[in-house]
């Protein structure tokens, strides 16, 4: 994820998913300093299939900006 922009709640990002395209996610929580988060809490957007989203705990550098 890019230094310059800040990951926070509502934030709208995308999420490296193997060899797939990047799940589209809103981030719910970040821990850590706000300029060098450590962890960020994420919901992804529910695909065809799935009946409800999955949240998941990831490091910033497997998050992509959504823009």
């Amino acid at each position: 994820m890019s230094t310059a922009t800040k990951l926070r709640p509502g934030s709208r990002v995308r999420v490296l998913w193997g060899l797939d395209v990047p799940r589209a996610a809103t981030v719910l929580e970040v821990w850590g300093d706000p300029a060098s988060p450590t962890q960020v809490r994420v919901e992804l957007d529910p695909v065809e299939g799935e009946s409800e989203s999955a949240v998941l705990l990831l490091s910033p550098a497997a998050l992509i900006d959504a823009a």
